[in-house]
C-alpha cells in the first residue's frame, strides 16, 4: 500500500469517518472489472451486473468511508499517476473491495494497471461511448458541475463526510481530469485513457470485452458465459437523473454543514459577547 501522507493522516485525524473492517470471502473473488470512463454507461451496467449476480457492484462515489484508502496511492498533482502503477497490492483492494464481485466507474477506472495486475483471473469489460461529443457534453453537464462548485468546497470545511466527498472528487477527478480546462482537455482525456486501457490489455494478452449501453444484454452475457434475463436491459443514471440524484444527496450534508456553522458562528459571538461584558465590568 501505498503509505499515507503526513497530510492525510492529519486529515484523517481532523475529519473522522468510521470505516468498517471488510474481509473478502474466498468463494466470492472480484470477478468483473468495468474500467471504461464515468457517462459511459457505468450505472446501467451496474444494474445489469448485479442482475447477473455479481453483488455486489462498486460504482462511483457511493461510499465515502472506502474511497479514502485509495487517496494515499494518488498524487493530484502529479498527473502521471493516473497511468501509472502506484503500487498497490491486491490485498489494498480486497480491504476496500471486500464484499464486491465487480466494479464500475470512478476512482476504479483510474486505476487501470494495478487492478489488471491484481485480477489476472477477472473478467474485463471496456464500456465506452461512440459518441465522444456526447460524452464530453455529459460530462460537462454533470461532474464538472459539481467539481467546479465554490459553494460545495467551503461548505465541505464543516462536516465529516461532506470534507471527504469533496477531497476525494478533486483528488480523483477534479485536478487529474483538468476539469477548469475541460472544453480543451476533455475529449484528449477520453482517447488517452482508452489507448491506455487497451494497450494494458495486449500487452497482458488480455481478453476482454468491448461494449456500449445499447447493446444490450446479448453480448455481455455471452461474455460473463451467464444466460441472458428476462426484460429489459436496464438502462440509469441519465443527465437529469444524475443531476438530481447529486441535488438529494448534496442536500443532507449540505444542512449537516449549515447546522456546525451555525454552531461555530454561536460559539463564535457567544465568547465576544462575552469578552466585551468582561472589559465593561470594573
Amino acid at each position: 500500500m501505498a503509505p499515507a501522507t503526513l497530510s492525510h493522516r492529519i486529515l484523517s485525524l481532523i475529519y473522522p469517518v468510521k470505516e468498517p473492517a471488510r474481509h473478502r470471502h474466498p468463494d466470492k473473488p472480484l470477478s468483473v472489472l468495468a474500467l471504461g470512463l464515468s457517462r459511459s454507461g457505468t450505472d446501467s451496467l451496474r444494474q445489469a451486473l448485479e442482475q447477473l449476480g455479481y453483488s455486489t457492484c462498486y460504482h462511483g462515489t457511493a461510499q465515502i468511508a472506502r474511497q479514502r484508502g485509495l487517496i494515499p496511492a494518488t498524487n493530484p498533482n502529479d498527473m502521471s499517476w493516473w497511468h501509472f502503477d502506484s503500487g498497490l497490492t491486491r490485498q489494498d483492494f480486497d480491504r476496500i473491495l471486500a464484499d464486491c464481485r465487480a466494479v464500475t466507474d470512478l476512482p476504479c477506472s483510474m486505476f487501470v494497471d494495478e487492478l489488471l495486475r491484481c485480477y489476472p483471473e477477472a473478467k474485463v469489460i471496456v464500456n465506452f461511448r461512440e459518441d465522444v461529443e456526447a460524452w464530453h457534453t455529459s460530462i460537462a453537464k454533470t461532474l464538472v458541475r459539481i467539481g467546479n462548485s465554490w459553494t460545495l468546497a467551503l461548505l465541505s470545511l464543516f462536516n465529516n463526510e461532506m470534507f471527504w466527498y469533496f477531497h476525494i472528487w478533486r483528488t480523483n477527478f477534479t485536478q487529474p481530469w483538468q476539469i477548469s480546462n475541460w472544453d480543451a482537455r476533455g475529449r484528449a482525456l477520453y482517447k488517452e485513457h482508452y489507448a491506455h486501457l487497451r494497450g494494458v490489455l495486449n500487452e497482458q494478452g488480455r481478453q476482454s470485452l468491448e461494449w456500449r449501453a445499447e447493446e444490450g444484454w446479448e453480448p455481455l452475457c455471452k461474455y460473463l458465459e451467464q444466460p441472458v434475463p428476462d426484460g429489459p436491459f436496464p438502462h440509469g443514471n441519465t443527465t437529469p437523473e444524475f443531476q438530481g440524484r447529486a441535488e438529494r444527496s448534496m442536500k443532507a450534508r449540505m444542512f449537516k454543514s449549515m447546522i456546525n456553522i451555525s454552531i461555530l458562528l454561536s460559539l463564535v459571538l457567544g465568547g465576544s459577547i462575552a469578552c466585551i461584558w468582561h472589559q465593561k465590568l470594573p
